[in-house]
């Protein structure tokens, strides 16, 4: 089986195996100081891959494209595609993106050199395999501590939102309570000056009462006074 068959069936395996073998194949050069790299490769990939999770294998070029985003790499999918197909490591129209490829592609290696790369001793693989289960639990404490968080800030949040409802809630039915103040003392002062209006109607009616039968007096004794005269 040749080199290109050999690759073809490593990027068939889920995305953990893809980077334990490409770890081993370079353990000693830079696979130790990369390991917890590759390994938020291989979470990311679970996490983009709806279908499979972690057991998949591959991306669709739009899931790519997130996982380039997601790391802020430069490159492309086209541009990676074009460089491994000139490489010979793909042939054809590729749709699909396996984690080789993009590990492949990132660290820039023959990846001829991988797939033949002895893959250490029982020692070594377990050594590289209990890295990565301790990098995959901190990745998980650390992912369960970013929810806590959330949680923490969501329910701040929802507090902080209620707590304005109800002050302005509040200073609403103060407002309210204002209104209803001040146009209570409006409508006493309007009945105030009503009944000043009354009582000063009452005065004026009473002084023209008071002139009407000072008239009727005068013209009284006036009356008596000329029969007086005339008898």
């Amino acid at each position: 089986m040749g080199d290109k068959e050999n690759l073809d069936l490593l990027t068939a395996r889920p995305y953990k195996d893809q980077a334990c073998w490409f770890l081993n194949a370079y353990w000693e050069d830079f696979g130790e100081k990369e390991a917890e790299k590759v390994w938020s490769f291989v979470k990311k990939c679970a996490e983009l891959d709806e279908n499979k999770r972690a057991e998949g294998s591959d991306l669709d070029e739009f899931q790519a494209h997130r996982f380039l985003e997601h790391f802020k790499e430069t490159l492309t999918v086209q541009g990676m595609r074009d460089k491994l197909r000139s490489s010979g490591a793909i042939a054809g129209q590729v749709k699909r993106v396996p984690l080789l490829h993009i590990l492949i592609f990132k660290y820039n290696i023959d990846w001829r050199q991988m797939i033949n790369a002895p893959q250490g001793s029982k020692e070594e693989v377990a050594k590289a395999q209990a890295l990565l289960d301790q990098v995959q639990s901190a990745l998980r404490e650390s992912q369960a501590k970013d929810q806590q968080a959330a949680a923490a800030l969501r329910e701040a949040t929802e507090q902080e939102a209620a707590a304005k409802r109800a002050e302005a809630d509040a200073k609403a039915r103060e407002a309210e309570a204002k209104q209803r103040e001040a146009e209570a003392k409006a409508s006493e002062e309007q009945a105030k000056a009503r009944e000043a209006d009354a009582k000063a109607r009452a005065a004026e009616a009473s002084e023209r009462e008071a002139e009407a039968k000072a008239r009727e007096d005068e013209l009284q004794a006036a009356k008596a006074e000329l029969e007086a005269a005339l008898n």
